[in-house]
């Protein structure tokens, strides 16, 4: 059975979801990306700790049960574009 998919499964556990997290001024947005390959809690606690070093992510919710990211973001420091680059250079698939 092939379990590892375009990312793999090689980090730390999951983070908490995202919960609780109000908007710091009105430049922040957030977003939702579908992602394939995120087949574990590792995985997405992965993209979740690489996401959180991006400058301008508050917060992040990476879920691979539905294989989602919830990003809220400063939009003056971060683009919705970059965003989707960084989860693509980790190796996983954007498909939204």
């Amino acid at each position: 059975m092939l379990l590892l998919a375009v990312g793999g499964c090689r980090s730390a556990a999951a983070q908490p979801p995202l919960q609780g997290v109000q908007p710091a001024d009105t430049t922040t947005s957030t977003t939702t990306f579908h992602v394939e390959g995120m087949a574990c809690e590792r995985c997405s606690g992965r993209l979740h700790g690489l996401l959180m070093k991006v400058d301008g992510v508050v917060a992040v919710d990476a879920d691979h049960r539905t294989k989602s990211v919830v990003v809220q973001f400063d939009a003056s420091r971060v683009s919705r574009d970059q965003i989707r680059a960084e989860i693509e250079r980790a190796g996983f698939e954007v498909r939204s």
